[in-house]
């Protein structure tokens, strides 16, 4: 008996369609530096797997250190570009240099490599503080200071004001090594503390920081206390006392206006509470207003005080008769009149 062999018929449609099937992977970027990095965030990339051949194209990822993850870490692309999300966290990392390589298992080994810096900001500021003394209620002041990074990396920095009468331009930004200024306004209108003491909080990642605030106000002195005569004689140096408090304990000043026209009277300084005197002479009869006020020895000025009194010939005060005068001894006008 002859065995014939069965020949099956040549399929070439089948064998072509088995050789073009060839994946090819290709994946970019390569590689992604994160520079400088600080402790304790998140930074976040991305980077894509994709078959460059035929057919379909399995793989996966393999991390090799604890601190970066991927998402999805496997999957199958037939040409499609599949986007790979790579996640950093520094958390508990010193300062200083790291690497760390994604490997792409498909066709192969590859490699995703991935470098950065975790760096140790430091936050520093000048000056420290500011003051000002014998603050008007009725001004605005300004001051201002630097801040910068002491340390390398990005130092993100906010200002927080401890009151609503302080105000600060720019109230928060990044920076490396180059100082920003910060200007301040203060409005006085707004304190009612005699001796407030505020701060502004300097929170950033490179530490935080008080910048403070010293400030003295300063009051007017109270309106003054004008006593003496009500009323008196013409041509006759009359005598009076003026005082004042002042709540700073500042030297005062006094201005007086005699209301005959003459030239304003200024004395001082007296201590808050002296009492100095003063003196005048009306040169005719009438009814006169002494003004007064204090002013302390930064410029603070009290309300006026208005003294009324009464500047008259002696002989009416005697109720004698105008047409008696003339019958008065010269020795007797000499004395009173």
């Amino acid at each position: 008996m002859v065995f014939i062999p069965v020949v099956h018929p040549f399929d070439e449609h089948q064998i072509e369609s088995a050789s073009s099937l060839n994946p090819a992977l290709r994946w970019a970027p390569k590689s992604h530096d994160f520079g400088y990095v600080q402790e304790g965030s998140l930074y976040e990339t991305t980077f894509e797997i994709w078959n460059n051949g035929t057919g379909d194209m399995p793989w996966y990822l393999d991390v090799v250190k604890s601190w970066i993850s991927v998402s999805p870490s496997s999957g199958s692309s037939s040409g499609e570009h599949d986007v790979i999300s790579v996640t950093l966290n520094t958390t508990g990392l010193l300062p200083g240099s790291y690497e760390g390589n994604i490997i792409i298992h498909s066709e192969g080994d590859y490699i995703f490599y991935t470098s950065f810096i975790v760096t140790e900001t430091q936050l520093a500021f000048f000056p420290a503080s500011a003051s000002f003394h014998h603050v008007q209620a009725n001004t605005t002041y300004h001051t201002s200071f630097s801040l910068w990074n002491d340390g390398k990396g990005i130092m993100n920095w906010q200002l927080t004001p401890s009151t609503s009468w302080i105000s600060v331009v720019p109230s928060s930004g990044s920076t490396m090594d180059v100082p920003v200024n910060v200007s301040i306004d203060i409005d006085a209108s707004a304190i009612l503390d005699i001796h407030p003491i505020e701060y502004i909080l300097i929170d950033s990642n490179g530490g935080t920081g008080l910048f403070t605030i010293n400030i003295s106000m300063n009051h007017p002195p109270s309106a003054p206390m004008i006593h003496g005569p009500q009323e008196g004689r013409i041509k006759k140096e009359q005598t009076f006392t003026i005082s004042s408090f002042d709540e700073e304990g500042d030297r005062i000043f006094y201005e007086i206006q005699w209301g005959d026209g003459s030239h304003n009277t200024t004395i001082g300084p007296f201590y808050s509470g002296d009492v100095p005197f003063i003196h005048h002479t009306w040169e005719q009869q009438g009814n006169y207003t002494i003004i007064g006020r204090a002013i302390d020895e930064y410029g603070m000025e009290s309300n006026w005080t208005h003294y009324p009194l009464v500047m008259s010939h002696h002989l009416k005060q005697w109720d004698i008769p105008p047409t008696l005068v003339r019958y008065v001894p010269w020795f007797v006008r000499y004395l009173f009149l």
